[in-house]
């Protein structure tokens, strides 16, 4: 249950079309039908109005003062003081369990004990804002009142009437008593503004979420690309792997072939041979170069991968140097 609360200030200019929805406010968040309005004026102490807001009875506040000025003057002997605000506005926090009754109940006791008369009373039930798609009313209550006594004299409330003031309330209403400084009523437009805030502090939290959530996709696809790159990086290390090795499979069966051939037979394809061995050199540098090369630019490349590479092209030039070096001997004797 909510806890109750007043708030007393001088009356506001259109307070009385805002309390009865001659107007719909923009923070309103469900029809004004579900709002409840009394009024406790006899018809002379209304009026006609027309403006803006259409054509419509309201309160006529210039008769009602008049009538309080003379009660003053009658009790007094001269006239009140021009400075004087004859109207006060309470505004007063409810539920959704608060009744006509009780409204009723709480304007008789204002009356009894503090001597004030309420003259109008509006109990609005369509405000609030929308909480993950739930609407959260605003309930409250505005008391529009005479802030003088049955004999014209003004009402001026000091800190203990003020605190009797929120008992009464409470009491009256059946709600739990609200703690003072800490259950003060929120004018409508500061209540707006309060929203506002927490809307936007939601909305913040929401992005930062949002942007951990976009930033994780992020990560994730980051980290497919990078799997798919070692992927491809490992096949293309096996490709040239294999590569390598039919090099060295070809250079072995060249020399097996040739140590089989004989020293004269090989002499007549020394000039080729050479050719062969300078051609094969520089495809196993090329094939190595350009292996460290693609290491390199997939940035994920790691040392046993170069390590592996160049043991790799290390392996095929020393076969070729061997075979080489056979060859060389082959020529010396011949000479």
């Amino acid at each position: 249950m909510r806890k109750s609360s007043i708030n007393i200030a001088d009356i506001k200019h259109e307070a009385y079309e805002h309390n009865h929805r001659n107007y719909t406010p923009n923070y309103a968040i469900d029809t004004a039908d579900k709002n409840e309005y009394i009024s406790f004026l006899k018809d002379k102490y209304l009026k006609t109005e027309t403006n803006k807001y259409g054509t419509y009875k309201k309160i006529d506040f210039e008769a009602i003062e008049e009538l309080y000025k003379a009660k003053h003057k009658a009790t007094t002997g001269r006239a009140p003081q021009t400075s004087i605000k004859w109207f006060k506005e309470a505004v007063i926090n409810t539920d959704e369990h608060i009744t006509k009754q009780h409204l009723i109940n709480l304007k008789n006791r204002l009356k009894s004990e503090f001597g004030i008369s309420v003259i109008d009373i509006a109990h609005h039930r369509d405000e609030g804002h929308i909480v993950n798609g739930a609407k959260n009313i605003n309930f409250h209550a505005h008391f529009i009142f005479v802030n003088a006594n049955d004999s014209g004299i003004t009402k001026k409330w000091n800190k203990a009437e003020l605190r009797r003031l929120q008992t009464v309330v409470a009491e009256t209403l059946e709600m739990e008593r609200g703690t003072p400084g800490k259950n003060k009523r929120l004018e409508h437009k500061d209540y707006k503004e309060q929203q506002k805030i927490k809307t936007k502090a939601v909305n913040e939290v929401v992005k930062k979420y949002e942007n951990i959530q976009e930033q994780q996709s992020d990560n994730l696809r980051i980290v497919k690309i990078l799997r798919n790159e070692i992927t491809e990086l490992k096949t293309k290390n096996k490709e040239l792997t294999k590569t390598n090795n039919e090099n060295f499979d070809k250079l072995s069966d060249i020399q097996q072939l040739f140590n089989a051939l004989g020293l004269r037979e090989i002499s007549a394809f020394v000039k080729i041979d050479d050719e062969k061995i300078k051609k094969a050199k520089e495809i196993i540098e090329a094939n190595y170069k350009k292996q460290r090369e693609e290491l390199k630019a997939s940035g994920i490349a790691t040392q046993q991968m170069y390590s592996d590479a160049k043991l790799t092209k290390d392996k095929n030039v020393e076969i070729i140097n061997s075979y080489s070096k056979n060859k060389k001997n082959s020529d010396i004797e011949i000479n």
